[in-house]
Formats: structure tokens, sequence, C-alpha cells
């Protein structure tokens, strides 16, 4: 957290441009403004879990997240058992860079799970504004 406003005015103006921060020639400037964004995206991926969606947050460990995953894929979809309610999905917060060729999907312990869906951020003009852009109309309708 932020001690002190000046330090608070410093991380606000990193992140009103991103993507200009993470280019800086600041070192120091670059973690900061990825340490702000990881934080800020696995709040949001937090934020989205319920009775029938699944969050899984790969950050802490690869190994007990992915099999969280499988024994999510497993009944995602299917009928409930009495008493639970229905899981229609699955979101897994995997805060690395997406695998973009062969050789690094086989080395990725989630690219299974990115076959089986979609990946976010899956082109340029997904951002975190425009997910919650369409998160809140979502919620509305």
């Amino acid at each position: 957290f932020p001690s002190t406003l000046a330090d608070a005015k410093r991380r606000v103006k990193l992140l009103e441009n991103p993507t200009e921060s993470l280019k800086s020639k600041d070192a120091a400037e670059r973690h900061l403004t990825a340490q702000m964004l990881v934080a800020r995206y696995r709040t949001a991926c937090q934020d989205l879990a319920s009775a029938s969606i699944q969050v899984v947050d790969a950050s802490e460990s690869s190994i007990d997240s992915r099999e969280a995953a499988l024994q999510a894929l497993r009944v995602v979809g299917q009928a409930p058992k009495t008493g639970k309610t229905r899981l229609d999905g699955i979101l897994i917060y995997v805060p690395a860079k997406r695998p973009e060729t062969d050789d690094q999907r086989q080395g990725d312990p989630f690219a299974l799970f990115a076959a089986c869906g979609a990946v976010f951020p899956n082109d340029d003009g997904d951002e975190y504004l425009s997910l919650w852009t369409h998160l809140a109309g979502v919620g509305r309708q």
C-alpha cells in the first residue's frame, strides 16, 4: 500500500497509461506498474467467483491450481448433485504471458484449459477497462 500521498499520486500516474509505464527506462517504475496490474486483474478475477463460476488462482501453486482446474473441468456443465448449483464456467487466473508457439504450449500446465475455452486478453482490444465495461453491462441486463 502507498505510504504517502506522493507515493499514491505516483502510482495513479503510472496506471493512467500502464503501457507507457511498462516501457519506462526506470526499472522500478516498470516493476511497480506490473505489480499493480497483476493485483488489479487478480482482484477482478476473484470478484467473478460465484456458485456457478469457479475461479482458480494459479499465482500461488501451479500444481494445486491445475488440479483444482481439472476437477472443475470434469463437472462444468453437468447436472448438479442434489442441493448443489450447476457449475457453468471456470475462470483460471494465470499471471504469466500466454504461450504462443506449440513448444511454449507443451510446457504450459494450463494450455489445455485455453484450448477448451477462451483466453483473456485475446488481442489488443482486450484491456482492463473494456473487461469492466462489458461486465457492468452484463450485470444490468
